[in-house]
C-alpha cells in the first residue's frame, strides 16, 4: 500500500485512540503498541516512535487537534484535551440512514471486500455524527443460488483492475487436461447466470479474452507493465449482447419472435433484450416482438429456455439451428427409459 494511505490509517488510528476511551491517557508505548498492531493487521506494517510523534505533531499542528501532554513522574501522557471531529461532514442524519439502506441492499447481493470497507465507512460517518440508530430489519430479500467456484477471485481481479495491474494466470479450460498461464491485463469483472468472468488482454492478444472465474486454478501478481484497455468500451460491447460469449465476427442482427398468450406478458415486461421491440398485437394475445443482437451461446440457450412459448420467425439460420436441437431432444424422449 502506499505510503499516504498507510499515513492516513495511521492518523485515523490515533484519532480513534484518542476520541473512543475518554478520560485515558497514553503512554508513547501504549499508543504506539495501538497504532502498530492495527496497523499490521491492515497492512502488514510498524512504524517508529519518530513517525508516530510525527504523526501527533500532524495532528496537533495541520488539523488542530487538542492534544495535550501531560507528565507525571518520567513518563509523558497523551490525550485530547476536549471534543474533536477529525472528519468532519454535512451528511445529515436522514442521509447516513440512505447509505446504511444501501449498503443492506448491497450486502444481500454480495458480501465482498469493498462492501465491508464501506460498511467501515458508514459506521465512521454515523460516529463523528453522533448518529445512534438500530439496525435495519430484514425487508428485502434476493434469490440466492449456489456459488460457483471462482468467485473468491472477484475481489483479487478487482483491486488488480482498479489499481492497473498486471496478473499471471494459471488457467484450465474444461477439456483441457491440463492448465496453461500467461500475462493477463484485467479490464472487467461480468456476473452471468451466477457465473462471474473477467475480460481483459492475454499477453500479445489484439482481442480481448474472456475467463471464466471457476476455471482459474491461481493468480499470482506481475511485474509486467500494465497495458491499458484500447481493445473495447463495455458499454458498446455489451450493447448488442445476451451473456458473455463475444464471437469475434459477430454482427448484430434483426431477430424476429412470435410469443404465444401464455408467455406475451412475461416478455413484454421483461424483455428478452433491451433492444426489444412489439411489432404486433395478435387477437389471440400472443406477440410478435423484435431484437437486435449478435447470436452467440447465450442467445441460442436463453431462447430455448422458452420452449415451446416462442418461436424464431427469422433468421433462417437460427430458426433451423433451434429446429435442430428441438429435433435431437425429441428424439431422445421417443423412446422408453433404458435402465441403467
Amino acid at each position: 500500500m502506499p505510503d499516504n494511505k498507510a499515513f492516513l490509517t495511521r492518523i485515523d488510528i490515533i484519532n480513534d485512540c484518542f476520541q473512543n476511551a475518554k478520560g485515558k491517557k497514553w503512554t508513547k508505548n501504549d499508543l504506539l503498541e495501538r497504532v502498530n498492531e492495527i496497523l499490521y493487521e491492515r497492512h502488514g506494517k510498524s512504524v517508529s516512535s519518530k513517525t508516530l510523534f510525527n504523526d501527533l505533531d500532524y495532528l496537533k499542528n495541520e488539523k488542530h487537534a487538542p492534544i495535550k501532554k501531560e507528565r507525571s513522574g518520567t513518563t509523558n501522557y497523551f490525550y485530547y484535551s476536549e471534543n474533536f471531529e477529525l472528519h468532519k461532514t454535512d451528511l445529515s442524519g436522514e442521509e447516513i440512514e440512505y447509505l446504511k439502506d444501501a449498503l443492506v441492499i448491497l450486502k444481500k447481493v454480495r458480501n465482498f471486500k469493498v462492501v465491508k470497507d464501506l460498511g467501515q465507512v458508514v459506521d465512521k460517518l454515523q460516529h463523528t455524527i453522533h448518529l445512534a440508530t438500530p439496525d435495519n430489519t430484514d425487508i428485502i430479500h434476493f434469490e440466492h443460488h449456489t456459488v460457483s467456484e471462482g468467485a473468491d477471485y472477484v475481489d483479487e481481479l478487482f483491486e488488480a483492475i482498479k489499481s492497473k495491474s498486471s496478473l499471471r494466470v494459471s488457467y484450465q479450460p474444461f477439456l483441457s487436461p491440463l492448465p496453461n498461464e500467461f500475462l493477463f491485463h484485467p479490464y472487467l469483472l461480468k456476473q452471468f447466470r451466477n457465473r462471474w468472468f473477467v475480460y481483459g488482454r492475454k499477453e500479445n492478444e489484439s482481442r480481448p479474452t474472456n475467463l471464466a472465474l471457476d476455471r482459474i486454478k491461481k493468480i499470482r501478481n506481475s511485474t509486467a507493465v500494465f497495458v491499458e484497455n484500447d481493445m473495447f468500451q463495455p458499454d458498446i460491447l455489451f450493447k448488442h449482447v445476451i451473456g458473455v460469449t463475444l464471437p469475434y465476427d459477430g454482427e448484430p442482427c434483426q431477430i424476429t419472435i412470435k410469443a404465444n398468450a401464455h408467455q406475451a406478458n412475461y416478455i413484454r415486461t421483461k424483455p428478452i433484450h433491451n433492444s426489444q421491440k412489439i411489432i404486433k398485437f395478435h387477437k389471440d394475445q400472443s406477440i410478435t416482438l423484435t431484437i437486435n443482437v449478435i447470436r452467440n451461446y447465450e442467445l441460442t440457450s436463453t431462447l430455448l429456455s422458452y420452449g415451446a412459448d416462442i418461436e424464431v420467425i427469422s433468421p433462417e439460420i437460427l430458426r433451423t439451428e433451434l429446429k435442430h436441437i428441438f429435433d435431437t431432444a425429441s428424439s431422445m424422449y421417443s423412446h422408453d427409459t433404458i435402465a441403467t
